[in-house]
């Protein structure tokens, strides 16, 4: 089931397209271990909800990222979006990400934290 948000910009909120992930969302990618901290933000193409612990991050250039969250975002689910706020140009693993369902009427479900950036590399097609 596949959701996507339109993204935009308002006074320092940041949505971007998002999808929920099919349950193998992983398996193309195998894990490189290079992390970081942030991500720019011009950079972020689209995002994949994989599950309430785990979103796919995908640059402008096709790499992909994976964030493990440091806790279960329970209220991440298939039928929800998540948003943030920031005054920097980069999105890091101390911000907070706010779980929304669009409206009418636009519901919040809470916050929660997100981890560092793990670099992913595409697994070749045999």
């Amino acid at each position: 089931m596949n959701r996507t948000t339109i993204g935009i910009v308002l006074a320092g909120t940041f949505l971007v397209p998002t999808a929920w992930a099919d349950q193998d969302a992983l398996k193309d990618y195998t894990p490189t271990g290079t992390r970081q901290y942030c991500l720019s933000l011009p950079q972020i193409r689209n995002t994949e909800i994989v599950d309430a612990s785990r979103i796919l991050f995908f640059t402008v250039d096709g790499t992909a990222y994976l964030n493990e969250l440091p806790q279960p975002c329970v209220s991440l689910n298939p039928h929800r979006s998540f948003r943030y706020k920031t005054s920097l140009s980069r999105l890091c693993n101390t911000d907070i990400i706010t779980v929304f369902q669009a409206g009418p009427p636009v519901l919040e479900f809470g916050s929660c934290g997100l981890g560092q950036f793990e670099r992913l590399q595409k697994k070749d097609k045999p």
